[in-house]
């Protein structure tokens, strides 16, 4: 959930499409999704959503000028959670 508006001023997210269904790379897989592309650059609206799987291979640049990029992360997950940890309602 975006808090402010996220372009390419601000380092916004860019993603290689596809790439979560790889499973968990090491580093050198993850270098070689990013060279092999495509990348894509998601830009969002303040108060916009992006949803996105975890394991998808993202970054973001430098943001280029001195604007917030404040986003909320939700992570849902159907794991069992370790002892002394419990979901609340």
């Amino acid at each position: 959930i975006h808090c402010d508006r996220c372009d390419e001023t601000n380092g916004e997210l860019r993603v290689v499409p596809g790439s979560h269904r790889r499973g968990i790379l090491d580093e050198s897989a993850v270098e070689r999704a990013v060279e092999a592309g495509p990348q894509e650059r998601v830009t969002v609206e303040a108060g916009g959503v992006h949803a996105m799987a975890p394991l998808i291979v993202h970054a973001s640049r430098r943001a280029t000028a001195p604007t917030h990029r404040r986003v909320l992360h939700v992570e849902y997950s159907s794991a069992v959670l370790p002892a002394g940890l419990r979901a609340t309602p």
